[in-house]
């Protein structure tokens, strides 16, 4: 979809999301050398950047409230 808005030059604001951490919910962790262990196959240095579903709608109503400051960003 973002490429058929850019290729018509259409103003638009691309609010790309990123892991939630209620999907922490629906892993199951086990324990392992008595530490909880999540079943993640990633390196142990691995960054995951995240926010709670929630704040998705701030997200939005900042860019709804500015779209100027906004069009054309993701």
């Amino acid at each position: 979809m973002s490429k058929y808005i850019k290729e018509r030059g259409y103003p638009a604001t691309h609010l790309y999301t990123s892991f939630y951490f209620s999907n922490f919910l629906l892993m199951k962790p086990y324990e392992q050398d008595g530490k909880i262990v999540l079943p993640l196959q990633l390196m142990d240095d691995t960054v995951i950047p995240g926010m709670d579903a929630s704040q998705l709608g701030l997200w939005a109503r900042v860019a709804f409230r500015d779209p100027k400051a906004w069009i054309g960003g993701y």
